[in-house]
């Protein structure tokens, strides 16, 4: 287990771990994007 930010590095990844992911890259002032 490793714990990621977007762009991920690694694989796989839980479906449900995508939009918490989204979410924090929008409170850190990031660009999320969707080429998870």
């Amino acid at each position: 287990m490793r714990w990621q930010q977007l762009p991920l590095e690694v694989t796989p990844v839980l479906p449900g771990a995508l939009p918490v992911l989204g979410w924090l890259a929008e409170e850190r002032g990031l660009a999320a994007t969707k080429d998870y």
